[in-house]
């Protein structure tokens, strides 16, 4: 037996021993005949089937005839045997896994036999900890007839379709009587109508609560933790019974030692429905309970008694139309005035309806009129807790109104039933998951609300943590204040809240948790460790809010003014509602090896911010509503979201408030880096895939946004794109795009046109640009024949509309500036001189970034050709001029390589360091230098001049000779190709890593055999490899191929093979991996070449922001401009630059960053929020138009909102003649009478006048 085996059968002999020990079963101890000379005692069994102890008890002592049996716990019986006295409590013998045969499919349930009077919370725990059940958030109890009834069709039809949604979307558990009979066969059809499958069926739980005396074939089950066969359409046996319901997942088998008899399921089930209803101890939540009535008999009528007037009472629903109770009890709502009488008649009619009820039924308790009186003190619960389902009979045959939905009518009932204040109302449909049901009972009825304006926060850290996104927005459009909810100690919860989400991300970034406790002594991360996550993640030193000076400073002084240097207490909140208590077990169950319940973390949501634990008086209230501690909360929300995989819940924060183009950019970085690392695990593959589908979601959504702004206002986008955003480290769009990669988001008309306007800096040049700029290089008077930008300086309306601005560097930042020659204010350029008018035209010239790219381009070709002039010839004696002027561009160069390196925002040198050599030319720049350098010290060597100094210069050559791509790569043509090229030589290392294979395989055979006397030498590894790999090419070296001849001649052993595997080398070799080595060539080229313009487009930017941060002076003469900056930037730190200077104006002129006012961000942020909601609208009515499931439930709300107008209409109709006909019956029985009356008076006139005239 393996050890999983053992370790799996030990588990199972703890769990058994632990049912043993705590469930038991009855039998009967006590033989006693059911009436004189019976062989049948008053449990129900025969003789046979008792214990020989049992049948000794029995003596020959006259029994007291009609001794009957009673169902009394107590021992109290008006018989001689009872419950009490007469049977015997053992170990449970039956329990195990019931497998359900005769259907088309098998269905699986566990069962246990106990005793009908076991405590429940013994049965909580094996339901949670054995079995493997969640605590509920429902229970809906179903009771009804025992027998076989027959509902009307549309009333069973939304029956069964309401209690299979109310049980499914909420997590219910219902329980049955479990027998294959009754009220239990239309919860049985209502899975079978669905479609749920064995599988599926665990997540609607049916506990069926059987009696074990009345089960048919029950000797089946008997047996300790064993798989049993059962077929529920066999045989029935001699005594009866009912079987099992075969669609129940879990039973519970009642024992109360009688056989054929029903009773013990009634009373197990109504203990463990108290227990449920009940508030069962201080750390356990209170679970809702409600009941379900469907038929019934005075069973089921005791039972909804029991609920409605039990503590806690249980809502009940009866179903109207049902027959027998249901319909008694709904006659009794209708007609029970509050005073609880009857009209005659109808009181007579319902006696006459209760006698049915009893005909077989003679026990006193259950007469008619204690029956009546029952239903009475039931009506009297109508305002809260009865409700009568009706089923209308005025709508469509297979669509029901959501007012008329059973589901709804249980959670109303629900809600409506309980004392619950709003907000436990709003936790209790939350744990349901039923928004609709919050938004139609609870913020529909607005003088239920709180006056505490904080009171949907508590419920808002439920729908987050529990990742409900329509709780969340319905919450939002409710009011909630996102600025007043999010605190820095709610952000840090939620992401503390599921560490096993996090720790991955942390650990990653060797971040150490330095937060307090929240859970099991584990520590929690605090903000800035969770920011510096954030920045590893988003590289490219991206700076994260969370780890600025200023943040932790705001982030410790919150943290003292709390009054605590933890921020998670572990202490229970009196704030918090019962409802949000998780069950924990009151006994250990661990030392028995039982399973724990599935539940959620029992960690204590913090109902207020830190504010609220240090002061609480209206002073500091207000000041948390004037000061809130995020400016831009939905940012941070998404951020959360989208570290913790919640992409529904960061796709509805990235709909809300500003920023939204920010926001996708940087999820799509987040997501990215995410999947990469999740990758690095083969368990988790599927989980990077759906990250990547989160990604290009988010990409699909920043490229809709950009293309509904610029559909709206090309101006605004444009500023839109390049405006720095502080909450983002400085960043802009398009940087941030960068940072994310998206090619498509940069190849957007939008974003061209402003990295065109930025790489022309002040010119305005609309065609032939480089001959023109090139000209102006050539002859500098040309240069005040040419178009500026002039219009943009003389206004500051003017400056507005200009869409020439950019936001900062890619992770870069001008260090000491950027240009040699300082810009004038240009504001009053009209009103200025022609030789400042001239000087200013100069000076945007030299401070485009198209004239920085040929100034430099045209210096490193003239390099070039100065470089290939000294390595051609012979080196002299002496270092030359031109030598020492190329040593000054080298030198130069570097200056300005190191000065870029140092101008990088990092977070730390070695941070700086992977960032600037991340990219190939910075990294092949600085090999040429460095080895450049090497073969210019030993130019002063004179003998090492031709041997060490011109090959490390000639080799040298090489690499500025691919230095010369750089600056081809801006070509719209050639720059896609040499991406193409660069792709391809990394495709083409793993083909080279087979070919070395197949080299080194033919080489070494060939070498060994044919040269068999070889002394050691490192020629031979070179001859391994030398002249097969020209065989590639079509050297084949015939004269080697057979050096043995036709003659056979000096013949070494084995000559023969040589030629077979050169054979097989050249086929390998020459035909497969060169033609697969061009296929992927080829396949590169054309997945490159369909995107060539995305490529060159996105490579663009960052070629316009180096020439941009790069000085116009060439080398040698770079350092030239470097003192310049260094001076200036000493004047402005001394305020002693003679120079006017505005840097404000400076960098809005240089087009480097735009920083803009807080009023002119505020205005682009209303401007994106607005394209955002007007996007969202447009979406969500094309998603509606294009449903055609919507379409049809739109008509039938129509038809049926027109049918239910007409029905009104015509019973107002209708009760206005009936109350006419009323008026005019009225009139004549008036008439009638004075008719009558006056008759009689005449009548009477006449007979006396008679009787006078008989007198006289």
């Amino acid at each position: 037996m393996s050890r999983q085996d053992s370790h799996h059968h030990k588990r199972a002999h703890i769990s058994s021993t632990w049912l043993e020990r705590v469930f038991q079963r009855r039998e009967c101890i006590k033989f006693i005949p059911a009436d004189d000379h019976s062989d049948r005692c008053c449990c129900g069994r025969v003789s046979a089937e008792h214990s020989q102890l049992a049948l000794s008890r029995f003596t020959s002592s006259v029994v007291t005839r009609g001794a009957r049996f009673h169902l009394s716990s107590s021992g109290q019986s008006s018989g001689n045997w009872t419950i009490g006295t007469c049977t015997a409590c053992t170990p449970t013998d039956a329990y195990g896994t019931v497998e359900f045969q005769g259907g088309t499919h098998v269905h699986k349930a566990r069962y246990l036999r106990l005793s009908f009077d076991s405590d429940p919370a013994d049965i909580m725990n094996l339901m949670e900890r054995l079995w493997g059940l969640e605590r509920p958030r429902l229970v809906i109890s179903v009771h009804g007839g025992t027998s076989d009834f027959n509902v009307p069709e549309k009333l069973g039809r939304v029956f069964r379709e309401g209690l299979l949604k109310a049980a499914e979307t909420t997590g219910a558990w219902v329980l049955t009587s479990g027998l294959d009979s009754g009220v239990v066969k239309h919860v049985a059809k209502a899975l079978d109508e669905a479609g749920i499958s064995a599988r599926m069926r665990s997540r609607i739980v049916t506990v069926g609560i059987a009696p074990w005396g009345m089960l048919q074939r029950r000797e089946q089950l008997i047996g300790h933790d064993t798989h049993v066969v059962y077929d529920r359409e066999s045989p029935k046996t001699t005594f009866g019974g009912v079987p099992l319901n075969d669609r129940g997942s879990y039973f519970l088998l009642a024992d109360n030692g009688t056989s054929n008899r029903y009773g013990a399921e009634i009373v197990l089930r109504r203990r463990l429905e108290e227990f449920l209803a009940k508030n069962v101890g201080e750390n356990r939540r209170r679970i809702p309970t409600i009941c379900v009535a469907l038929e019934g008999g005075i069973c089921t009528l005791n039972a909804i008694y029991r609920c409605l007037l039990g503590q806690p009472p249980i809502p009940v629903i009866v179903c109207e139309g049902s027959g027998r109770v249901c319909d008694l009890l709904a006659l009794g709502v209708r007609y029970f005035d509050e005073d609880g009488k009857l009209p005659p008649k109808m009181r007579a009619h319902l006696l006459a309806l209760a006698r049915k009820l009893t005909i077989n039924n003679k026990n006193p308790c259950n007469s008619p009129e204690a029956l009546l009186y029952r239903i009475s003190q039931c009506v009297e619960k109508r305002n809260n807790l009865l409700t009568v389902f009706r089923v209308p009979e005025n709508h469509l045959q297979h669509f029901q109104p959501d007012e008329h939905k059973m589901d709804r009518v249980i959670l109303r009932a629900l809600l409506h039933g309980q004392d619950l204040t709003p907000v436990d109302q709003l936790l209790l449909t939350l744990a349901w998951g039923r928004e609709d049901i919050a938004k139609s009972e609870i913020f529909n009825k607005s003088s239920l609300y709180p006056s505490d304006p904080d009171w949907l926060i508590q419920p808002m850290m439920e729908a987050l943590l529990s990742s409900k996104v329509e709780f969340v927005r319905l919450f939002l459009e409710q009011g909630l204040s996102p600025r007043r909810f999010l605190t820095f100690q709610r952000l840090e919860y939620l992401y503390n809240a599921v560490p096993s989400l996090l720790i991955p991300l942390m650990s990653s970034s060797n971040q150490q948790p330095k937060g307090g406790s929240i859970q099991g002594g584990k520590s929690a991360f605090s903000l800035p460790e969770i920011g510096a996550a954030i920045e590893r993640l988003m590289g490219n030193a991206f700076r994260s809010t969370y780890t600025t000076r200023t943040f932790k400073l705001r982030y410790e002084r919150a943290k003292s003014l709390s009054g605590q240097k933890q921020f998670f207490k572990m202490s229970q909140s009196k704030q918090l509602s019962s409802l949000q208590m998780c069950l924990s077990g009151s006994c250990d169950y661990d030392e028995a090896g039982l399973k724990q319940p599935k539940r959620k973390s029992a960690l204590t949501i913090p109902p207020l911010g830190w504010e609220e634990e240090g002061d609480t008086n209206s002073g500091n209230t207000h000041k948390h509503q004037k000061h809130p501690e995020f400016s831009f909360p939905f940012n941070e929300l998404m951020l959360w979201a989208v570290l913790t995989k919640r992409h529904e819940m960061a796709k509805l924060f990235w709909q809300h408030g500003e920023e939204p183009l920010a926001k996708a950019l940087a999820a799509i970085r987040l997501y990215k880096c995410m999947s990469r690392e999740v990758a690095h695990d083969y368990a988790e593959m599927e989980v990077s895939n759906q990250l990547r589908e989160c990604a290009q979601e988010f990409r699909d959504y920043s490229l809709e946004l950009l293309n509904h702004c610029h559909e709206q206002d090309q101006r605004m986008t444009m500023r839109l794109l390049g405006a720095e955003l502080p909450n983002w480290g400085q960043q802009s769009c398009l940087s941030l795009a960068v940072i994310a990669n998206n090619k498509r988001f940069l190849a957007h008309p939008c974003c061209q046109i402003l990295l065109a306007e930025l790489w022309h800096g002040g010119l305005r040049l609309r065609n032939q640009s480089n001959i023109k700029v090139i000209l102006g290089l050539l002859l500098p008077p040309s240069i005040l024949l040419l178009d500026f930008k002039t219009p943009l300086y003389t206004s500051n309306t003017e400056r507005n509309n200009h869409t020439t601005f950019i936001g900062p560097l890619e992770s870069e930042r001008p260090l000491l500036g950027n240009d040699c020659v300082g810009d004038d204010n240009l504001k009053e350029m009209k009103n200025q001189n022609p030789l400042c008018l001239c000087s200013s035209k100069f000076g945007m010239f030299y401070s485009a970034p198209i004239t920085s790219f040929w100034v430099w381009a045209i210096s490193f070709l003239l390099f070039m050709f100065l470089l290939i002039y000294v390595l051609l010839i012979e080196f002299p004696a002496q270092v030359t001029y031109i030598e020492w002027l190329i040593f000054a561009y080298v030198l130069a160069l570097g200056m300005e390589h190191f000065r870029k390196l140092l101008i990088l925002e990092a977070s730390s040198i070695l941070e700086k360091i992977k960032i600037f050599y991340s990219k190939y030319w910075n990294m092949l720049t600085t090999v040429a230098i460095l080895s450049y350098f090497v073969g210019f010290a030993f130019r002063f060597d004179p003998v090492r001049v031709h041997s060490h100094s011109r090959v490390i210069l000639a080799v040298n050559s090489v690499l500025w000779h691919m230095k010369t791509f750089d600056y081809m790569s801006v070509h719209p043509r050639i720059g896609p190709y040499i991406t193409m090229a660069g792709k391809m030589v990394l495709a083409m290392s793993y083909i080279i890593a087979l070919l070395m294979v197949t080299l080194m395989a033919f080489g070494v055979a060939r070498q060994s055999i044919t040269f068999p006397h070889e002394k050691w030498s490192w020629i031979l590894v070179r001859n391994i490899f030398y002249k097969p790999y020209f065989m590639l090419y079509g050297e084949v070296y015939a004269g080697e191929i057979d050096t043995c001849g036709d003659e056979g001649t000096n013949c070494v052993p084995g000559h023969w093979i040589p030629p077979i595997l050169m054979t097989v080398f050249l086929l390998i070799a020459n035909i497969l991996l060169i033609n697969m080595l061009i296929a992927i060539f080829n396949n590169i080229f054309n997945v490159t070449n369909a995107m060539s313009r995305q490529v060159w487009m996105f490579q663009r930017y960052g070629q316009v922001l180096e020439y941009k941060s790069t000085p116009v002076l060439p080398p040698p003469f770079t350092p030239i401009a470097h003192i310049f900056m260094l001076f200036r930037r000493i004047c402005k730190s001394r305020t002693l630059c003679p120079f006017h200077y505005d840097e404000q104006q400076h960098k809005s002129t240089n087009l480097n960053e735009f920083q803009l006012r807080t009023d002119e961000l505020r205005d682009l942020q209303d401007f994106e929020e607005d394209c955002m909601d007007d996007l969202a609208r447009r979406k969500f009515r094309l998603k509606d138009n294009n449903c055609p499931e919507r379409r049809r439930n739109s008509d039938r709300h129509c038809f049926s909102d027109f049918s239910s107008s007409c029905n009104r209409e015509l019973l107002v109709q209708l009760q206005k003649m009936q109350a006419k006909i009323d008026k005019l019956e009225q009139t004549q029985e008036k008439l009638f009478g004075k008719f009558v009356e006056r008759q009689n008076k005449k009548y009477q006139g006449e007979q006396q006048m008679t009787e006078n005239h008989e007198k006289s």
